[in-house]
């Protein structure tokens, strides 16, 4: 059930009019040879790197391409991107991490691999990422590939890829082909996320990783990221115009490479703070952005990608835990279907945190009993026992309740729920309680099933030379 909806149809038609006209008009910048000439020789205005798109060229690529798509798994399992049911992954790019014990520090190898460890445990989280942080101790241009390598051999789950430039793109995809035991990619196995510059540029690098992606039809993310009062304008109509027509570019591009190459119509829109000058990650416009996203993307008839745990706070406290609820509630009532940073940021996209990976878990299994409403029913009725059982008594022993409760009744792994004397504190806060689950899923961590030639091939990847 959608509940939070912006905009009107009329407000809808407008956003979609205006974006027309600046794409067929103005246009975008696109530093990529290859993909301007993908744009020219399908019908689009191509003037020195300027490319202008006609609205009968947008209108047959947004034809093409699929409402939904699945990615599969080595072991059997799919995972649906726009069926209605949001998808969860992780953070995404942090150059930080930030522990309860330690505070922030530099993000290195084996932080990757803790966080696909706790993806793998933790079953809300549907899709792991190759960089949920940037590892420091791994030379730059290794890094996607090093990264991408730890988190295939730990866990089984699909995984969001690098499709920043040519040689990153075709690293992270030949990886998945061989994680998966279909080099050819015959099936979508891996997402790749590529971001247009606002106001309407397209890099080399983020053009490069889109036609890489789409030229082996695995699905690519099209995410804008305007800053409202920065790089977009300060109303959100004129930013959320701006983001679409940057996304709509992006898909247009994917489909004239190569026809229904899946895609996610995604932003991450959000506000300038205009006293500190710095991105506000988390402000309401943030969740305006993400609804916004929503309902475009169900116009197009596209999965979306918005919304997610994110926060501006630098620690693990009461802004942190407010603004991650409230970005994660309204991407889910918006309708959002792909949901990137859902688990473990901090800091406007700076840290990632693993206690917060388990506090950014346990919200969304909050979000997701909710969403699963009441179900009314003869059996939950319960219209025998309520007869049968006299004023003044109780229903905590009947079978009823023992059939029932478990799949019922919500019951947190971090909350307090105690009785105790002094607020809970005997057991600690919930950060302390998020740490310890942290070290209980490491301990109990099993890595997935892998044929050993296929791991040896994992580890010995020694990448490509350009």
């Amino acid at each position: 059930m959608t509940l939070f909806a912006p905009f009107d149809d009329a407000d809808v038609a407008e956003i979609h009019d205006a974006t027309r006209q600046l794409l067929s008009t103005r246009g975008v910048d696109v530093a990529h040879d290859r993909a301007r000439e993908v744009y020219n020789r399908n019908g689009c205005e191509v003037d020195g790197t300027t490319v202008r798109i006609p609205d009968t060229v947008l209108e047959e690529c947004l034809d093409r391409a699929p409402g939904s798509f699945t990615l599969h798994t080595r072991n059997g399992d799919e995972v649906v991107v726009g069926d209605g049911d949001p998808v969860f992954a992780p953070a995404f790019g942090p150059t930080d991490v930030y522990t309860a014990e330690d505070g922030v520090r530099e993000a290195t190898l084996a932080d990757v691999e803790t966080f696909a460890k706790l993806a793998h445990e933790e079953d809300v989280v549907d899709c792991a990422g190759y960089n949920v942080c940037d590892p420091s101790d791994v030379p730059k241009p290794q890094r996607a590939r090093e990264s991408m390598k730890r988190t295939l051999l730990s866990t089984d789950m699909p995984v969001v890829g690098s499709a920043y430039g040519r040689r990153r793109s075709r690293e992270c995809l030949e990886l998945s082909g061989i994680a998966a035991g279909d080099p050819a990619l015959t099936r979508p196995y891996v997402l790749g996320q590529v971001s247009p510059v606002s106001p309407r540029q397209w890099p080399e690098a983020m053009a490069a990783g889109l036609l890489a992606y789409a030229a082996r039809r695995q699905p690519v993310i099209v995410m804008s990221q305007p800053l409202a009062g920065a790089s977009a304008p300060a109303t959100l109509a004129g930013a959320v115009t701006l983001a679409n027509a940057e996304i709509l570019s992006g898909i247009v591009l994917a489909q004239l490479e190569n026809p229904e190459t899946p895609v996610v119509y995604g932003s991450a829109l959000t506000a300038l703070d205009m006293e500190t000058t710095t991105i506000a990650a988390a402000a309401p416009e943030a969740a305006l952005g993400a609804a916004a996203t929503a309902q475009l993307a169900s116009f197009y008839e596209l999965p979306a990608r918005g919304g997610g745990g994110v926060t501006d706070a630098k620690r693990l406290d009461d802004q942190a835990g407010s603004e991650s609820m409230l970005g994660l509630l309204a991407g889910v009532d918006a309708g959002i279907d792909f949901m990137l940073h859902a688990v473990g940021i901090l800091d406007s996209y700076r840290a990632a945190s693993p206690e917060k990976f388990l506090l950014d878990c346990e919200r969304i299994k909050t979000i997701r009993r909710i969403r699963q409403g009441i179900d009314v029913t003869e059996e939950t009725l319960a219209g025998n026992l309520l007869a049968e059982t006299p004023p003044g008594g109780d229903f905590l022993g009947s079978r009823h309740t023992v059939k029932h409760a478990r799949e019922s009744l919500f019951r947190p792994n971090l909350a307090v729920r105690d009785t105790s004397d002094g607020f809970g504190m005997e057991g600690g806060s919930a950060v302390d309680r998020a740490q310890a689950r942290v070290e209980t899923l490491l301990d109990r961590y099993e890595p997935p099933a892998i044929d050993p030639s296929v791991r040896e091939r994992i580890e010995t990847y020694d990448g490509l030379d350009s």
